[in-house]
């Protein structure tokens, strides 16, 4: 939080004030010249900090083999982190991992599934257990199905994260619950500095099409007025190369036009992969419950939503 009356952050957002505030503190104090150069080497400072803690983050969640016992999260925002349920595996941790395969025993034909400790991975609708070797190498290059639509058996990729969040978004229709569950869980996870690019750079924060009513028929419909028919092609080998994409655009913050090209493109390869798992709509709630209004986010990553 920064408090001088020549906060870079102040004389972003309003230029006309923010000068005036400067031309009273020249007489007031040492010179806006070197309160904004102090601030500037805060702000890196703290760029730097927040990607080290992601970086950090992804590095332990990778090499962890199994999670039948709640892990120690470490404090982000000084947001407590809540006692996780299920086993901290994002699919972020799964784009990045070059082994995260091995860490999924089940999807490899390995042990059953546990239907009774998670229900939501043996739904009908889900199926885990009758997933075949053929839809798992399938969704490599395609996640919706082959009638283009939301593919809820690509959840099974996560097992067994999200077992308690995801339902709440497909099944249970409780976007609230789900966003304020959601980050919780991510924060557990060292994924909501990834998320919180994610809305910025998707536009989640700038769309109104929206709502808490919006039904995933109706998010599809939603998607595709925003992608065209891309969403029904976007695959897991899009959705790792984004993420690697994403994580350096984080780091970099905005240089250039050019690498706001790339935040938009990548982040919308992430939101046409929701587009094609069903959770679209629901993480569009998501990002405006926990990220769009943030102003610590909005002040790293709101760069991210500016039009081309």
């Amino acid at each position: 939080v920064f408090s001088s009356p020549c906060s870079l952050a102040a004389i972003l957002s309003q230029p006309v004030a923010a000068t005036l505030h400067c031309d009273a503190a020249r007489e007031t104090q040492e010179g806006c010249s070197s309160l904004l150069k102090a601030e500037l080497a805060q702000e890196e400072a703290a760029t730097d900090y927040r990607f080290e803690l992601l970086q950090r983050d992804m590095k332990r969640n990778e090499a962890i083999k199994t999670a039948e016992q709640p892990q120690k999260g470490e404090v982000h925002e000084e947001v407590p982190i809540t006692t996780r349920r299920a086993p901290p595996l994002s699919l972020v941790t799964l784009a990045t991992s070059e082994s995260a395969s091995e860490q999924r025993p089940a999807i490899q034909g390995g042990p059953p599934w546990d239907c009774e400790k998670f229900p939501f991975f043996c739904r009908p609708e889900v199926d885990c257990p009758g997933m075949t070797k053929e839809a798992r190498m399938k969704q490599k290059v395609k996640i919706a199905t082959d009638d283009g639509h939301a593919n809820y058996q690509s959840w099974c990729a996560a097992y067994s994260s999200y077992a308690e969040t995801i339902p709440l978004c497909l099944f249970g229709e409780d976007k609230i619950e789900f966003a304020k569950m959601m980050y919780q869980e991510q924060l557990g996870l060292g994924a909501t500095e990834v998320d919180a690019f994610y809305c910025f750079g998707s536009g989640h924060c700038n769309n109104t099409q929206v709502t808490l009513d919006t039904t995933v028929p109706e998010s599809e419909e939603i998607c595709t007025d925003i992608f065209g028919n891309e969403w029904k092609n976007v695959g897991w080998e899009d959705f790792r190369s984004s993420v690697k994409a994403v994580l350096g655009l984080m780091s970099e913050g905005y240089i250039s036009s050019a690498a706001l090209a790339d935040a938009k493109s990548n982040t919308g390869v992430l939101a046409m992969a929701a587009c094609a798992q069903g959770n679209f709509a629901c993480d569009n709630i998501y990002c405006k419950e926990n990220y769009c209004d943030n102003p610590s986010y909005r002040r790293q990553y709101g760069w991210a939503a500016w039009a081309l």
